[in-house]
């Protein structure tokens, strides 16, 4: 099983990304096999979307519908309860000193926990993904 970063998905999405072009060469290297997305991770994404255009002074309501149109075709993984680990979380984001976002540590924690391959422009996240 693969799992996808946000900044994968934003990647692809905005042109403008410093990463585009290395997203769609990573989209084009998995060829037909299935990736995954958490839910913690499509809410980023949108938000990533939406602060962007908004710094961009551009009209967020495009994009984000081009994201929802996305979602239909993105195989989302919706962790069932988040409560069971927040405070595992929590502790990831503290002991990494804040390295990590909340969002990533919960990534992290399942990729580990799934045994799930984790693809990341994130250079400290890959350095935590290769450490487990």
């Amino acid at each position: 099983m693969i799992v996808r970063d946000t900044n994968i998905i934003v990647a692809l999405l905005d042109k403008k990304d410093a990463h585009h072009k290395n997203a769609l060469r990573t989209l084009e290297d998995l060829g037909n096999e299935r990736v995954y997305v958490l839910n913690t991770n499509l809410s980023e994404i949108y938000s990533v979307i939406a602060r962007r255009c908004r710094a961009r002074k551009y009209d967020c309501r495009e994009a984000l519908v081009m994201v929802r149109e996305l979602e239909a075709n993105i195989n989302v993984i919706w962790i069932e309860n988040p409560q069971e680990i927040h405070a595992e979380v929590v502790d990831g984001v503290i002991e990494g000193k804040g390295e990590l976002s909340y969002n990533d540590v919960v990534l992290l924690k399942y990729a580990k926990d799934e045994k799930a391959t984790l693809i990341t422009f994130d250079k400290q996240l890959k350095v935590e993904y290769q450490s487990i």
